[in-house]
């Protein structure tokens, strides 16, 4: 394989071998005065800090703030929210005639299943980095440091298709078989073999980051012009990345003096190269390049004045005018700070913070404790009264439940002497260092599960809780919608760059079943925004998460937008139930039974009426019992009392009956029906 091009750099000036030897020698000498500095932080943190008096006590306050603001700044991974940028919808609803629409919510769904498999613990595992990250922000540095990217792992090549071509062994047999033209075979050709692939985000020490000296903003990863780091890397593998490596190329000794813990055992790095890698916006440093985005990644060897590698980011793609068109916006080394200060890339830590708070509050407990081993009460004896050597002798020797005879009570024999009280004032001192240290670090009792102190009231205990939660929201608002956000929009992009082989995920459809799809980086490319579910990166509340599951289900239950099967199987799972086992298909809904409304009016029960016939057909089917009419000659049968319940039908003989005319004033009977 033929070795990298490496671009070449100006003969002087910003952009030269000796600009850049200048440049990063004294970020390297700002970073070294900061390490003392740091390592006091984390060897108080370690509990490796020596008292100065034998006697000393040291209250680790490092380790428990530290420890706990770690887990309120990032508890989990989140859960990712995606979306397609309007760019990309306006591609998709712009597409050509005859062009199928690419459906988004699909390529969307897609997509951020990819990502939650790629940041989780099978792929870059940023939990892992973020823990890391977050103990060099909040002990030693106040900066914590990250690189992500990709790797493949090749071995060899292996044969593909590449095309047709006509064949050249073909010999024209003649006419007879009416060949003219030769066939078309398949041609092949070589590439390399990938026998393995990652995305990873991995941590940089910030004793080994590199960042400019003279940087006074916020935002590291687009206003620096350059971000790098130190490392060591054995000669045989920069050989196989086809570095040039010169044959006098030395690790210069080991790294102690670029470590915030330093190692106990010296160890032997002869086979070791020093190395720095840095990256940069070419357009800052070289005239010829226009695109503000476009990076160059640069390698020095230790004591190699020119870089055995200069390339263009091998993780970006531009077209034949110069355009982006895909991979990393930014510089792929992200730089997390909870806070900012005027004109200086080094902000102080929360350990810096509260030192000095540290120092007094182990001063004022070595105190207490050398005053209690001084101030040990002493006790007196009436020589006078105390004659009996066996009695002095039991007092003399101390013993616990011993019996000691005495004539009378044995406070006139004993007492004891005033012991030296120690200051209420210097209690106090100790509750004041303590208060003076959470609110530096805005974590009270409240965040440490400490009861509060007698007589805080509930609503005292709600504001300082909320004052807190202030702060801390808007450190994990950095912490997860920025930094970590960051670790994932770049991953994204790798995706879209590198993802060529088809693989498979699972998805939820439209209808709420789920799933197996294949998808390539052809299915995920577009622009996206992304972002988190509200409070998915902080500690499960498990009695809060059920009342929202609860009333989630029965506020959208019912809505017909709401797919009633997946919202039933989230509401168990968030109960501790089996979905799979208490879940079922709904029984089939019986058809509706038709509803009939009869109007009837006193004409439609006359025997004469034509529709007679019908009404009392239809009263009979619904149940209601009528009275048929009499033939000629027949008896009248006057039932001693009504056989069912009153209808329509009795009403309207009993009126009949009683209307004027009727025959002997007697009620029964219909009209036209003979006596």
């Amino acid at each position: 394989m033929a070795k990298a091009e490496i671009l070449p750099l100006p003969p002087n000036g910003p952009g030269s071998a000796s600009w850049w030897t200048s440049q990063l020698d004294w970020a390297t000498e700002v970073r070294r005065e900061l390490l003392p500095q740091w390592r006091q932080h984390t060897n108080a943190y370690r509990d490796k800090v020596i008292p100065r008096l034998p006697e000393g006590i040291r209250v680790n306050v490092e380790f428990e703030k530290t420890e706990q603001k770690k887990h309120q700044l990032f508890y989990r991974v989140p859960a990712l929210k995606l979306r397609a940028h309007p760019r990309t919808l306006r591609e998709t609803h712009q597409a050509g005639p005859g062009v199928e629409p690419r459906d988004l919510r699909k390529a969307v769904s897609i997509f951020r299943e990819v990502l939650t498999q790629i940041v989780g613990p099978q792929g870059a595992n940023t939990k892992a980095a973020m823990d890391e990250v977050l103990f060099d922000v909040l002990c030693p540095a106040a900066l914590g440091f990250a690189k992500v990217g990709y790797e493949r792992y090749i071995e060899g090549t292996v044969p593909v298709q590449t095309g047709f071509q006509p064949d050249p062994h073909f010999v024209q047999p003649g006419s007879i078989l009416g060949l003219r033209e030769a066939p078309m075979v398949p041609t092949y050709g070589s590439v390399p073999n990938v026998v393995a692939e990652r995305y990873y985000c991995s941590r940089i020490s910030p004793a080994k980051a590199l960042i400019p000296p003279d940087f006074t903003g916020s935002d590291y990863q687009r206003e620096c012009d350059y971000l790098g780091h130190d490392f060591f890397i054995r000669r045989a593998d920069a050989v196989a990345k086809d570095w040039k490596v010169p044959p006098d190329a030395s690790g210069a000794g080991g790294d102690d003096e670029d470590r915030i813990v330093e190692l106990t055992q010296k160890g032997d790095r002869t086979d070791q190269l020093r190395a720095r890698e840095v990256f940069y916006y070419a357009s800052r440093l070289d005239s010829n390049v226009q695109h503000p985005d476009r990076i160059r990644r640069i390698v020095f060897l230790h004591g190699v004045t020119e870089p055995v590698v200069h390339e263009d980011f091998k993780d970006q793609r531009f077209d034949e005018r110069g355009r982006f068109i895909g991979g990393l916006r930014t510089l792929p080394i992200h730089v997390l700070a909870l806070r900012y200060v005027s004109d200086t890339p080094y902000p102080p830590s929360d350990c810096a913070i509260t030192r000095r708070q540290s120092d007094e509050l182990a001063e004022f407990r070595t105190q207490m404790i050398i005053h209690r081993k001084q101030a040990r009460s002493l006790r007196w004896r009436d020589m006078n009264l105390v004659l009996d050597e066996r009695v002095t002798a039991l007092m003399d020797k101390g013993e616990y439940y011993g019996w000691i005879p005495t004539d009378g009570p044995g406070e006139r024999f004993v007492g004891e002497i005033a012991r030296a009280q120690y200051p209420r004032e210097n209690y106090a001192a100790n509750d004041y260092i303590m208060n003076d240290v959470n609110r530096a670090w805005s974590l009270g009792a409240n965040q440490a599960a400490i009861r509060e102190s007698a007589g805080t009231t509930a609503t005292e205990i709600a504001s300082i809780a909320s004052a807190t939660e202030t702060r801390l929201g808007a450190e994990r608002e950095k912490v997860v919608g920025g930094f970590w956000i960051g670790l994932v929009e770049a991953l994204a992009q790798l995706v879209q760059l590198y993802a060529d082989r088809e693989d498979y995920v699972e998805i939820v459809g439209e209808d709420g079943t789920k799933a197996i799809e294949a998808w390539d980086r052809e299915t995920v490319q577009g622009e996206f925004l992304f972002g988190v579910v509200p409070n998915s990166a902080a500690q499960p509340d498990a009695a809060a998460d059920r009342a929202l599951a609860l009333n989630r289900y029965n506020l959208l239950i019912n809505d017909p937008f709401c797919n009633r099967e997946q919202m039933f199987r989230d509401t168990v799972e968030e109960l501790e139930g089996d979905p799979d086992r208490m879940t079922k298909a709904p029984n089939p809904t019986p058809p509706e039974k038709p509803r009939l409304s009869v109007s009837i009016k006193g004409d439609d029960l006359n025997p004469a009426a034509p529709q007679y016939a019908n009404v009392v057909s239809l009263l009979t089917a619904l149940g209601v019992p009528a009275m048929q009419p009499h033939q000629a000659g027949a008896e009248d049968v006057v039932p001693a009392e009504p056989t069912g319940p009153p209808n329509a039908v009795d009403r309207e003989r009993l009126q009949m009956g009683s209307e004027p005319g009727a025959p002997d004033g007697r009620s029964g009977g219909l009209v036209g029906v003979g006596r």
